[in-house]
């Protein structure tokens, strides 16, 4: 039984997260497209969901952040807010990295909640890098598919 309760607490919520990203060169005025660098399940209502990317063209680390806040006591522990944090910094210069590289929004949460995006960019040289995290209801998702 308390097998089963901790295996129920581990698992993620109904929500899908995915990184993407794209790059546009200003000279040359073409862009890649949207690339996906991952798809995830944020973990439990209870703890923050943290996945890296690195983009290896600009040796950017994006770093992607899903955290459910302001709980609702009467509803099972229920969060009534969802919040997503990008962060996009080199490697190499992350002792640097300032309130500058990064992005956060936050929406309320509940049922059928829709989507959330945040998104970032940084120009190096010629290209410009836009990368985003974008959320989803899940339940939205199924319906729409439909």
């Amino acid at each position: 039984m308390i097998c089963a309760a901790n295996a129920a607490h581990a698992q993620s919520t109904p929500d899908v997260c995915r990184v993407t990203g794209s790059v546009w060169s200003k000279s040359e005025k073409v862009g890649t497209g949207l690339y996906i660098y991952g798809e995830f399940r944020p973990m439990a209502f209870d703890e923050t969901t943290d996945k890296s990317f690195t983009n290896k063209e600009s040796n950017l680390t994006i770093d992607a952040h899903v955290e459910y806040g302001d709980f609702n006591a009467t509803e099972k522990r229920k969060p009534i807010e969802i919040k997503l944090t990008l962060d996009v910094f080199d490697k190499q210069q992350k002792a640097l990295a300032s309130a500058d590289d990064s992005v956060s929004a936050r929406t309320t949460y509940g049922k059928r909640w829709g989507t959330l995006t945040v998104e970032k960019r940084v120009t190096i040289g010629d290209n410009v890098y836009t990368f985003g995290l974008t959320c989803d209801d899940s339940t939205k998702i199924r319906k729409r598919s439909h």
